[in-house]
């Protein structure tokens, strides 16, 4: 009676476990093919191990850490962004790495690794021009929170083209300006200056209403800056400024304790004469003004005249007498 009998029923409940067990591990073999097949033996592992470089970014002026540099290893997508206080940490393949930095407004920097763990890097600003004063009305405004159309030019920049007017120096330099120059005639001064074809504009030297004249007699030299309002925010002079606004400042003594400051500009130039007609000597123009009464005759039917010049005051100089050159005597070659 020890004999243990089974119903077929049992049967069945072990044959199902069974099935289940070996779909088990069917499955559990097909999850773990792919990593045993990605897996290399340790021998196989690249002989050049990660380093870890750590560091932090600041700014060069204020020395504060800056956030959102580019921190990236260079001939690789591999990189990261520094935190709120500059700091960043990066994964390097080895020695021979070298990080490059960058940022928005910032010279970019390269760092070679070679062996080093924390790399601290001084990113210097490339924004240039953004701290330069200019002149707004009866105050000075930087370049960096000016919202106006404003123009302004140096000592500097004018005095690098030499011409007997400061009004002809601005030809060309400052945009939206138009000058114009009607006569060359020594010591004339006739240019015409208007700020988008608006017309003359209000000049402003030293805080007083000059004109056009004034300005144009002013020595380049002792003018420290120009600036040219050009919309509204040359509305604090009126309905004057409604052509625009020329400011000129002109330069003022310095405290420079110990230091001298001599300033020397020399310029030597010449002129000379384009287009100049040449006359003819004297035998031609006797005959050429001969032939102007005989063709004035034939046109005009007018009665006959008598020759200009006759031929007893022609023959001297037919014979080989020199003529007297005038444009020589009374015109230099140039001056």
């Amino acid at each position: 009676m020890n004999e243990k009998t089974f119903h077929p029923s049992q049967e069945g409940v072990y044959a199902n476990l069974r099935r289940m067990v070996r779909l088990c591990l069917l499955l559990l073999f097909a999850f773990l093919l792919p990593l045993m097949a990605g897996a290399r033996p340790l021998e196989d592992e690249d002989p050049e191990q990660q380093i870890t470089i750590r560091g932090k970014v600041t700014d060069g002026e204020t020395l504060a850490g800056l956030a959102g540099v580019n921190v990236v290893v260079k001939g690789t997508t591999v990189g990261k962004i520094t935190d709120s206080n500059g700091d960043f940490s990066i994964d390097v393949p080895g020695d021979n790495a070298i990080l490059t930095f960058s940022f928005i407004g910032y010279v970019s920097q390269d760092v070679p690794v070679k062996g080093l763990t924390v790399v601290n890097v001084t990113l210097k600003s490339e924004l240039t021009g953004l701290d330069e004063v200019v002149v707004v009305g009866y105050g000075t405004q930087k370049k960096a929170t000016l919202t106006g159309a404003v123009s302004s030019i140096k000592s500097e920049q004018l005095s690098v083209t030499k011409n007997e007017s400061v009004v002809n120096m601005l030809s060309g330099k400052l945009p939206g300006v138009r000058v114009v120059q009607k006569s060359a005639a020594p010591g004339t001064y006739n240019t015409l200056v208007d700020i988008r074809g608006m017309g003359t504009p209000l000049f402003v030297v030293d805080g007083v209403t000059r004109d056009l004249d004034y300005f144009a007699r002013l020595d380049p030299t002792e003018i420290d800056n120009i600036s040219v309002l050009k919309d509204g925010s040359a509305a604090i002079y009126g309905l004057r400024a409604a052509n625009g606004v020329i400011l000129v400042t002109t330069k003022s003594g310095t405290s420079q304790q110990g230091k001298v400051d001599i300033t020397y500009a020399g310029n030597y130039s010449t002129q000379q004469f384009l287009y100049v007609p040449e006359g003819v000597d004297a035998l031609n123009y006797m005959m050429l003004r001969n032939e102007s009464i005989f063709q004035n005759f034939n046109n005009n039917y007018l009665v006959r005249q008598a020759p200009y010049f006759s031929q007893a005051q022609m023959q001297p100089y037919i014979d080989g007498k020199p003529s007297y050159n005038w444009m020589d005597a009374i015109f230099n070659k140039s001056t």
